[in-house]
């Protein structure tokens, strides 16, 4: 999380680094491990209900910005309604999403504001990833499932939401490093964007990977490796 930064790793190699966006320091993404099961092309976005009031004050300040963004609620009203936003080129979660069903909430995703990249500082999520080069992490993740670039161009063409399960799950690893040796043998220093080092946390509950069950599918609100050969995720903290 310090580093902003995802490693696809692959037979011990880095094969893919993506800037990425965390959460602020009100919305931390949880450090914890977990398997990635699913990725959805075109997702709809469930939207937290501790989400619904920042939304519904902007709707107050600039009339019709739900409708304009393709926002509309589901359900029967009241406390059981909840907001969705259609899949689209204004999607908050962008064209794909990346699914390891967990308490949380979170998981990785694409955005349709590409240019808050360009900041050195990128804490500025409510808690899920979001990953500047999503379409080079399908073909990572997707590529020995009979994936291309074409095939991937063609689902978000046609706005259907797709769910495509892998084969085999991938593991991720959500980390927190503020100091690191890289491969050069130089010291790596980060800021310590939560306060875990200030706050003398050295350990992390939920790391470790979990065992892997069958039938784990994601909550509705969510819409929010393996051993050998699979590759790995990390979002470790690397040069920018």
């Amino acid at each position: 999380m310090p580093g902003f930064e995802l490693h696809v790793v692959e037979r011990g190699q880095t094969v893919l680094r993506s800037k990425v966006i965390v959460g602020g320091k009100s919305n931390e993404t949880p450090i914890f491990d977990d398997w990635i099961r699913f990725i959805e092309i075109n997702p709809s976005w469930y939207v937290p209900t501790s989400i619904v009031p920042e939304l519904l004050a902007t709707e107050e300040r600039r009339p019709g910005y739900l409708a304009r963004n393709g926002f509309q609620w589901r359900g029967t009203g009241g406390s059981t309604a909840t907001l969705v936003q259609r899949p689209g080129p204004e999607n908050a979660l962008g064209r794909i999403k990346f699914l390891f069903p967990n308490h949380h909430a979170v998981y990785l995703h694409d955005t349709p504001q590409p240019r808050l990249f360009g900041r050195s500082q990128r804490s500025l999520s409510h808690g899920c990833v979001r990953v500047e080069k999503p379409n080079e992490l399908a073909m990572a993740l997707l590529g020995d499932q009979g994936w291309d670039m074409a095939r991937l161009d063609r689902a978000y063409r046609s706005r259907k939401t797709q769910r495509i399960e892998l084969v085999e799950p991938v593991p991720v690893f959500l980390d927190y490093r503020t100091a690191y040796v890289d491969a050069e043998g130089r010291l790596n220093l980060r800021p310590d964007l939560y306060g875990h080092d200030r706050n003398g946390v050295v350990l992390f509950a939920e790391k470790g990977l979990p065992q892997l069950l069958a039938q784990r599918d994601p909550l509705p609100s969510e819409a929010g490796g393996a051993a050998g050969l699979t590759p790995t995720l990390a979002t470790t903290p690397t040069a920018n």
